[in-house]
């Protein structure tokens, strides 16, 4: 999955790994087994990061369709996530500095202060779980 390569540390990778083997065995318990746990909890902070700071405009599934993604003042086309080669050749540093400049990378004459959509930087938690999420799309 290369382009996962870099969203995931090695404990991740691990625990991804341990999953996959066991998704074929019968769960005696019927709970998902805990590798999977941090995993399914950094996917929902990354998807609720993503629902706060950038469904506006890139919808949400990330296909570049939200409502504000076809308003007038839109610079340039909001790309579409969703796309199986979107974040093929991104870096996570690359993606996490987009991620962080908020709507100053939409082109959007608007500040930023004043826009519900923009709730701030994110934090170390914030941007692996992001990141997650934003690669997941394609998926989706």
């Amino acid at each position: 999955m290369p382009a996962w390569a870099a969203t995931l540390d090695d404990q991740e990778t691990s625990d991804l790994a341990a999953f996959v083997r066991e998704l074929g065995l019968p769960s005696p318990s019927g709970y998902a087994p805990a590798a999977t746990l941090a995993i399914q909890q950094k996917l929902e902070l990354g998807r609720s990061i993503y629902g706060m700071q950038c469904l506006a405009c890139h919808g949400a599934r990330g296909r570049g369709d939200g409502p504000t993604a076809r308003g007038p003042q839109m610079e340039k086309k909001t790309p579409d996530f969703g796309k199986a080669d979107y974040f093929l050749n991104k870096t996570d540093a690359e993606i996490a500095e987009w991620a962080q400049s908020g709507v100053y990378h939409s082109g959007i004459p608007i500040d930023a202060n004043q826009s519900r959509w923009y709730q701030g930087p994110l934090n170390a938690d914030e941007i692996p779980a992001l990141l997650l999420y934003l690669r997941s799309l394609p998926l989706r």
